[in-house]
């Protein structure tokens, strides 16, 4: 995460958060219904964070799942 502040610090606005594959955090829209596990909590950690920054959360290429959790996760109170 530290990494993750210096380089929104310096340069980045926004991240994608997976493309065509899925990683241990995040579901990728190639998931089917089976597979779609949606945002893990280091997931829901990582998107709280680029919220705190202001970072653009990109949805492109998630599962709906994982969409939901996002969605969920920004607009919940008391973040």
């Amino acid at each position: 995460m530290k990494s993750r502040k210096r380089i929104v610090l310096n340069f980045c606005r926004y991240m994608t958060l997976t493309h065509s594959c899925d990683l241990p955090w995040v579901t990728s829209s190639n998931a089917d219904d089976k597979t779609d596990v949606g945002l893990s909590e280091f997931g829901v950690k990582v998107v709280k964070e680029m919220n705190r920054m202001g970072m653009i959360v990109d949805l492109s290429h998630v599962s709906s799942q994982t969409m939901r959790g996002i969605v969920y996760t920004v607009l919940k109170k008391n973040n």
